[in-house]
């Protein structure tokens, strides 16, 4: 597999949300107000994953 060189879209990185829902819904809400938000594909580092309640719907929010 080659990876691209260049990508003609912008890429928004979200890190550590530590089974936090209501910070990925924060921040997905403030960037759907900036232009470049229809073209831009997220990529999640860091962790899913902590003691919350809300870590299953959480991923299942990331997969959609």
């Amino acid at each position: 597999m080659q990876l691209p060189i260049c990508v003609e879209y912008p890429i928004i990185a979200i890190g550590d949300l530590h089974g936090r829902i209501e910070w990925l819904d924060a921040l997905i809400a403030k960037l759907r107000q900036r232009p470049e938000w229809p073209d831009a594909k997220l990529v999640f580092l860091g962790d899913f994953v902590d003691r919350c309640d809300t870590v299953e719907e959480l991923i299942s929010r990331v997969l959609e």
